[in-house]
């Protein structure tokens, strides 16, 4: 039986050995998205417990739901997402340079169950200090498209991260206004010191792409 995700309620007692999540016990459509239960994580000694408040939706997720990276059953449950923001409330035997009550954010492991959950075990080797002047549910919407920009410039392009050897150049962003577009112009021109020009069709996204720092937008 399929409980409407609308009747999801959290379960934020930290004495309870469960957490609830929004999740699938077989793979599918959206159809098959259901509220589950499953055990507190057992924290690795590289591990942080953090009590989730703000999460993002990104491909990665359908495609789990749909079957990749799961092998969910009725008996084990697989909670999805893949970006979270929160505050740690526990912390495993190894972690380095995080506390209690830190305010976090990070993308997390396809692999292990995800951020659609009141509570959430990462490694804390891949997470962030949340940013004091944004919300949880805008540091949530950073992490996997700013990775996926970063890496398509710098690790696969090649750019430099030194502004200094950037001078002079321009960098192409086709599809401008997309989440991974937006962003790539931002790191192009605030971090990486490039000249941009970007691609965008309709008057909105124009204005969008000029907003996000574009020198230059060529309507397509």
């Amino acid at each position: 039986k399929i409980t409407p995700i609308k009747q999801y309620k959290s379960n934020k007692s930290m004495n309870s050995q469960s957490i609830k999540g929004i999740g699938v016990t077989k793979s599918g459509d959206v159809d098959v998205l259901t509220e589950v239960t499953v055990p507190k994580p057992q924290l690795a000694p590289e591990d942080i417990l953090v009590q989730i408040k703000g999460v993002a939706l990104n491909p990665v997720d359908y495609k789990v739901r749909a079957g990749m990276l799961n092998n969910a059953t009725e008996e084990n449950p697989k909670i999805l997402g893949y970006d979270g923001s929160g505050v740690v409330v526990e912390l495993g035997s190894n972690v380095k340079g995080f506390k209690v009550g830190d305010e976090v954010f990070y993308a997390g492991n396809a692999v292990r169950n995800g951020t659609l959950a009141d509570y959430h075990a990462v490694d804390y080797r891949i997470v962030g200090k949340k940013p004091t002047k944004i919300s949880h549910a805008e540091a949530a919407s950073v992490p996997l498209v700013w990775i996926t920009a970063y890496e398509a410039l710098v690790d696969n392009v090649g750019i430099s991260t030194d502004p200094k050897k950037n001078e002079g150049k321009t960098l192409l962003i086709v599809a401008g206004a997309g989440g991974v577009g937006s962003v790539a112009i931002q790191l192009a021109k605030k971090v990486l010191g490039l000249k941009v020009i970007a691609t965008a069709s309709r008057p909105e996204t124009i204005e969008f792409v000029k907003k996000m720092g574009a020198d230059v937008v060529v309507n397509h």
